[in-house]
């Protein structure tokens, strides 16, 4: 929502268009009431009208309500009354209720409480405890772990976690856990987890750690056999001793702060030129600051890359080289050590005139950005798995999904080329040519998610024209092309927008779900350059956008973007003869209502399966539990066909 409150901030200024937004519900993390404060200055607080809610699992699942008004600016997250099958009670250890300004934990009970957890009898008693508040034989309450308290006006605040549970990009971290899997680490006598803002917006989890110094990169490694990725600490500091209360329990407040934390971080620096290149290019496209020196095992993502971070660092990576760099070497090499090791065995010669020339920059002469990319090689012998790109061109998306459907299992990203193509129908003859340049005969395997499923419907019908089989031809989350023929062409700015959001997404800002309506910019119509200069402005300031992106890099992005998302509105799809498996995310409610098959059965004539995923339309390729789940149904696909 912060996204929509900068985009529509850059478009209209202080002025306030009448809407047919009606309201706008918040849930899933804490509300900060202060940011909302441009958007009641422009609108007002009755029409739309902004919903706090709180809510939990199991309650299936929202708990409470409250209206957000312009007078609570100034205050916390309210979240107000429960829903009228539900009672709510802040309540001490002992059950016993709380007065007003006093800080607990709420409990929850009523007909929408859920039974309990499934095979787990122990956590049921424990999270499942009697009503004393009610009347009814048998009723429960539930102890939610989440704190709040009364306020003097009779509104109820939410504060935060009981215990130390907590949420970075949208993944829900125990820190216990973490600091349980390191205290197992040998030589780690104790262990304590914190979630620090690195002061760009974003939080870091940073270890600390009494007992034996280790190393970070063998300790991180030791910890991924534990724990998923997005738990393992960016940084871990170990001190003779970590600091105690007068209780004798850990002082977390005492703990060295983020700028203690950068001297104590054991760094080995650049140990030649190329090294030294590759630390500056780190530091430049993450935006950090000048003096910050880069040690050659510190981790691009840890310091802070994502995916559009990445994307820029290896197109810039690939000019200095003069040669085709795929976008997945980072994922695969992301310390200046192992990146630099890549550089020298794949690219010898550029790498010898990085280290020669002053500067590092090898030439003005733009290598050409190659379609296929190896995203897993695979065992040899088995056929290949080949995933088409989304609208934005890129295939990292389909990173995780190669991991988890197995070492053996060679995957490809088809991306797109630069310059764009126009047509999806040049598109599937692109790609085509490029998959038999790996795969000279079928029978062929396609995917593709949101609009790569459409390009590889193309593809797979006009193998089908050449007397080839696709045999497996799954759709991830991805409509029938019929939803977008015929849709009006967008003008530049009300493109620019929509682009402008496809950014936050790729950067994990912020989360919409497709179908819906984003909008313009600037209704009067602004030009393509300086809509795109106010997007690179306020993303560079909101963190959307890395702090030293060019508007030359930018302009590239958007263009690969507009060119692929106009290509959408001029396809006439025709029938496709063979199968079709649709990967469907549930989370869309509303979105595919009445619209079971996402409007593939019309142009179909084969079998036509649907495996229904849990998860939204962008978290089946990014959580790690939903990745796992689609991943392995169509491994189970890919070896039976």
């Amino acid at each position: 929502f912060r996204q929509l409150l900068w985009a529509e901030e850059a478009a209209l200024g202080d002025a306030a268009p009448d809407l047919s937004l009606r309201w706008v519900i918040f849930g899933g993390e804490a509300l900060e009431p202060a940011s909302l404060a441009s958007w009641f200055a422009r609108h007002g607080d009755e029409r739309p009208r902004l919903i706090n809610m709180y809510g939990i699992t199991e309650t299936t699942v929202h708990v409470t309500y409250r209206p957000v008004r312009r007078a609570d600016l100034a205050g916390g997250s309210l979240i107000g009354q429960p829903l009228p099958d539900l009672s709510l009670h802040l309540l001490d250890s002992g059950l016993q209720p709380l007065p007003i300004g006093v800080p607990g934990e709420i409990h929850v009970g009523g007909a929408g409480l859920a039974q309990g957890y499934l095979g787990r009898p122990d956590l049921t008693a424990e999270r499942f405890v009697p009503d004393p508040f009610s009347g009814q034989p048998g009723a429960r309450l539930y102890r939610s772990g989440d704190l709040a308290r009364h306020t003097a006006r009779g509104d109820l605040e939410y504060l935060g976690r009981v215990d130390q549970q907590i949420k970075i990009r949208g993944f829900r971290i125990e820190l216990g856990e973490i600091e349980a899997a390191l205290a197992a680490q040998p030589g780690v006598r104790e262990a304590v987890v914190l979630a620090i803002d690195d002061g760009r917006g974003e939080r870091r989890l940073v270890a600390y750690g009494s007992g034996e110094a280790m190393d970070a990169n063998d300790l991180r490694r030791a910890l991924s056999r534990r724990l998923p990725d997005y738990m393992l600490p960016a940084a871990f500091v170990f001190l003779e001793s970590l600091p105690l209360t007068e209780n004798g329990k850990i002082d977390r407040g005492a703990l060295p702060a983020l700028e203690a934390i950068a001297s104590a971080v054991d760094r080995v620096p650049p140990r030649d030129a190329l090294e030294s290149f590759l630390a500056s290019q780190f530091r430049d496209v993450l935006g950090l600051p000048a003096d910050r020196e880069i040690g050659i095992d510190e981790d691009f993502f840890d310091l802070g890359g994502t995916s559009i971070t990445s994307a820029i660092f290896v197109h810039r990576l690939q000019e200095a080289l003069s040669e085709t760099v795929h976008v997945v070497t980072i994922f695969d090499h992301p310390t200046v050590s192992t990146l630099a090791d890549h550089v020298r065995e794949r690219h010898p010669g550029a790498a010898r005139r990085l280290g020669e020339e002053s500067g590092g920059i090898a030439g003005p002469t733009a290598p050409e950005r190659g379609v296929l990319v190896p995203l897993q090689v695979g065992s040899p012998g088995r056929r290949p798995f080949f995933c088409v790109h989304s609208v934005g061109g890129e295939v990292v998306v389909y990173r995780e999904l190669a991991r988890h459907l197995g070492a053996g299992q060679p995957v490809y990203g088809l991306q797109s080329p630069d310059p764009p193509l126009e047509t999806v129908r040049e598109m599937a003859d692109c790609y085509i040519a490029a998959l038999r340049g790996l795969q000279p005969a079928g029978p062929y395997r396609l995917a593709g998610w949101s609009m790569g499923g459409i390009v590889a419907y193309e593809m797979a019908r006009r193998l089908e024209a050449q007397g080839e089989t696709t045999e497996v031809l799954a759709m991830l989350d991805a409509a029938s092309p019929a939803r977008w023929t015929g849709e009006a062409r967008m003008s530049d700015t009300e493109m620019v927008g929509l682009f402008a959001y496809g950014l936050a997404e790729l950067h994990d800002v912020v989360e919409l779900p497709p179908g819906i309506e984003l909008p313009p910019m600037d209704p009067a119509g602004l030009d393509a350059d300086t809509a795109l200069a106010m997007a690179l402005d306020l993303g560079r300031r909101v963190g959307m956008l890395p702090p030293n992106l060019e508007p030359a890099e930018l302009r590239r992005l958007f263009e690969r973007f507009r060119a692929n998302r106009n290509s959408l509105s001029t396809y006439e799809p025709a029938p496709y003869g063979g199968d079709l498996h649709l990967f469907r995310a549930t989370g869309e409610i509303g979105v595919k209502e009445g619209d079971p098959d996402l409007g593939w059965g019309e142009l179909v004539n084969g079998s036509l399966r649907i495996f229904d995923l849990p998860g939204d339309h962008r978290s089946i390729l990014k959580e790690e539990s939903e990745v796992k789940l689609l991943a392995g149904l169509l491994r189970a696909l890919l070896e039976t066909s």
